[in-house]
């Protein structure tokens, strides 16, 4: 018909404005035609066409077919009872609501009484009730689709339509419907039991040595109980406030508090100090740098370690050093961009050292540091390299610069990890591209772990 029309209109002379509203004016039928110019042009979308009709006259006649597909007919005619009901529904509202607002405006009162009151009993009886029935329906129907009750229904009804189908005596469309609400049922029972067995809170996964992958932050509930559980009255609560968002942050936290504890009660905190100072003179005289190990006391030591395992990131086995700009610029995004591990102390972490420790919370920092260095540093050469910075040759001039003169440079942690470097005897090379040009350092160590 619409085919027609089109045929009948086109030999008609009309304005462009009509031409231009006339999809606006009969969409259906221009997407009829649409479809008809399509498959007169292309096979395939003839035939997609085609057999899409077909697809959705068959689906159409199974939803009427209560001989062959009941229940497929059950459930279009539910949904039709249901569209009846909604459309009745707002109909009537509307009515009532009119003739309420026509007989108040026209002072009728009893009008208004009899309206008013059939309007007010169908929006709670109807509306509301009818809500309430619809919502309890749907909580039950949920309830059976994610529990074993709901095999009881959907097995013995997929069971007889695949038995009525292979007798001849079922549809095709009971078959898929049934077998649709099966496979609801069980992704549903599936989806129930992967919830309820699931832990309240996911544990935090212990450290294992050397890489210590970012942790997504579903661990942050288990990483606040672990920080409330071992944080000690002591501590400042704007440190307990600065929530690490990932797990290994919160063990280094953990660490971290432990330390403060244990420096407090045993005096600590001036041993600490005096190690690190004497570290640092050591690298700027060059002469041996002791490690941390024989350093610090034994109890120390091993909070030092678990620290700086945990604020290591990354893939592979070399460790990028270089400066800090950003996660994804300086050595932090050299390292990820181009492989590495790389050593990134939480914004927590610092903050609680700085809480602690104070002016000296540099020097405790550097034992970690150090350490992270001692753990990494012989794995393979490490690497100086910067990402997105626009210094990137000025850094290099003044680690190189560093590198002869110990003394000189700022004391910032990156020229610090440079003079280890060369006070532990590891050999600076140059990292050259393609052009020639220096991009970044490599440290070949000496051999042998510390």
């Amino acid at each position: 018909m619409a085919h027609a029309r089109e045929v009948a209109e086109a030999g008609e002379a009309k304005p462009w404005w009509q031409r231009a509203l006339y999809p606006t004016i009969h969409p259906v039928e221009t997407f009829q035609n649409a479809l008809i110019a399509v498959g007169r042009h292309f096979e395939p979308a003839r035939e997609a066409i085609v057999a899409t009709a077909q697809m959705v006259w068959s689906l159409n006649a199974g939803l009427n077919d209560n001989e062959h597909n009941p229940v497929t007919a059950a459930f279009g005619q539910s949904l039709r009872d249901g569209w009846a009901g909604l459309k009745y529904g707002i109909r009537t509202t509307l009515y009532l609501e009119y003739k309420t607002r026509a007989a108040l405006l026209r002072g009728d009162w009893k009008g208004v009484k009899l309206y008013g009151s059939a309007l007010v009993k169908g929006v709670v009886k109807g509306w509301v009730g009818g809500g309430i029935r619809v919502i309890h329906h749907l909580a039950w129907g949920t309830f059976k689709a994610m529990t074993p009750i709901g095999l009881f229904e959907t097995v013995p009804t997929w069971w007889h339509a695949i038995k009525g189908a292979w007798d001849g005596k079922r549809g095709k469309w009971d078959v898929v419907f049934t077998s649709l609400l099966l496979m609801a049922n069980v992704v549903g029972i599936a989806g129930a039991a992967q919830v309820l067995t699931r832990p309240a809170t996911a544990p935090v996964e212990e450290a294992r040595p050397g890489i210590v992958e970012e942790v997504d932050p579903v661990y942050v509930d288990a990483a606040r109980q672990a920080w409330e559980n071992v944080s000690p009255k002591d501590v400042p609560p704007d440190i307990a406030a600065r929530l690490p968002a990932d797990a290994a942050a919160t063990r280094a936290a953990s660490e971290l508090v432990t330390l403060v504890k244990l420096s407090k009660e045993e005096n600590f905190t001036p041993r600490l100090v005096e190690a690190a100072q004497t570290m640092k003179n050591a690298m700027v005289a060059g002469e041996h740098v002791p490690s941390v190990e024989e350093s610090v006391p034994p109890e120390v030591f091993q909070l030092i370690d678990d620290i700086a395992r945990n604020q290591v990131f990354g893939e592979g086995n070399r460790l990028v050093i270089g400066k800090y700009e950003s996660q994804q610029a300086g050595y932090i995004g050299a390292a990820r961009s181009e492989g590495g591990l790389y050593y990134n102390t939480n914004p927590a972490v610092w903050n609680a050292l700085q809480s602690a420790f104070g002016d000296q919370a540099g020097e405790v920092s550097w034992l970690i540091n150090q350490r992270v260095l001692e753990l990494y540093a012989y794995e393979k050469p490490p690497v100086f390299l910067n990402k997105n910075i626009s210094d990137v040759a000025a850094e290099i001039e003044a680690v190189e610069q560093v590198w002869e003169t110990p003394s000189t440079g700022a004391p910032n942690a990156r020229f610090w990890e440079i003079r280890w470097l060369r006070a532990r005897g590891f050999k600076m090379e140059r990292i050259l591209d393609e052009a020639g040009n220096t991009v970044g350092l490599r440290f070949v160590p000496p051999g042998g772990k510390p």
